[in-house]
């Protein structure tokens, strides 16, 4: 069996031949066959993300591996990584189901893979076996027994927040604890947690195959675009949020759905830089 610095050496030598062209199906046979792992399932929620490619880097320095769409384990930490171009889903050894939004991160020690640590966005389907299920993120701490929700944890949409679509959740923040039921959100507003109705199944839209919009609200199909697309929408006063819309998305691009949104609405788009866009009259 070969060390880390053996396997190291190997993993750089062959993303190093591969040039510009990490997708390519030989180097990935490459890096596979090193990391001594086999092909995992993965996903990309709309086939405009390019095929994710995988890799995996071993970071000797702090001893943990760290790879995109697929865990690879050491004794320490497992870390689940998505690229800012795709999507992901994988299971826990406990058999939770987790879907990772793009540009992710999940981690978790191998002496409990029942508590996780979370930086960007995650759906996660819990398997109920009698011990507590945590999600740790920047400002919350949310613990669960068995149960469906999504938890963001993304510095481009300024707050966390956990979505509770079934089951039930504690979520803690700030010196004070929230109760979840199903059709509940929780957030930090000024520095205090607050829960509020809503309408849950706009944040987990983005685990599915396609977005179905049929006579919903410009205002709930922005929220549903900005979890697909890992996208910040900002809507200037004049734009009409209660004008109701119908289309479909499935393998469009950013820049497709936003022309689709021009032509329905009549609003201007704005891209202010490669996460915010403005919608205005």
């Amino acid at each position: 069996m070969m060390t880390l610095n053996q396997l190291d050496t190997q993993l750089h030598s062959i993303w190093n031949e591969a040039g510009e062209s990490p997708a390519d199906p030989a180097c990935l046979e490459a890096l596979h066959r090193a990391a001594g792992i086999r092909a995992g399932r993965h996903r990309t929620g709309g086939s405009y993300w390019k095929t994710a490619w995988v890799a995996v880097l071993a970071l000797v320095a702090i001893g943990e591996f760290v790879m995109l769409m697929k865990p690879v384990e050491t004794t320490e930490t497992v870390s689940l990584v998505t690229a800012p171009s795709s999507k992901g889903d994988f299971y826990l050894p406990d058999g939770s189901h987790v879907w990772l939004n793009a540009d992710s991160r999940l981690s978790y020690k191998t002496s409990s893979p029942r508590s996780v640590t979370l930086l960007g966005e995650a759906f996660f389907d819990v398997t109920r076996d009698g011990s507590d299920f945590t999600v740790k993120t920047k400002d919350l701490d949310i613990k669960v027994l068995g149960t469906r929700f999504n938890v963001r944890s993304n510095p481009l949409f300024g707050q966390d927040q956990v979505s509770l679509l079934s089951g039930k959740v504690e979520v803690g923040a700030c010196g004070a604890t929230q109760s979840l039921q199903p059709g509940e959100k929780a957030e930090i507003a000024n520095g205090t947690l607050t829960k509020r109705t809503a309408d849950v199944t706009l944040d987990a839209c983005w685990t599915g195959e396609e977005l179905v919009f049929q006579n919903m609200p410009l205002q709930d199909i922005l929220e549903s675009l900005e979890h697909w697309y890992s996208i910040n929408f900002q809507a200037s006063a004049g734009v009409v949020l209660s004008q109701r819309l119908s289309f479909t998305i499935r393998k469009e691009s950013p820049g497709e759905a936003m022309t689709i949104l021009r032509r329905l609405t009549g609003c201007k788009l704005k891209i202010l830089d490669d996460n915010n866009i403005l919608v205005t009259k």
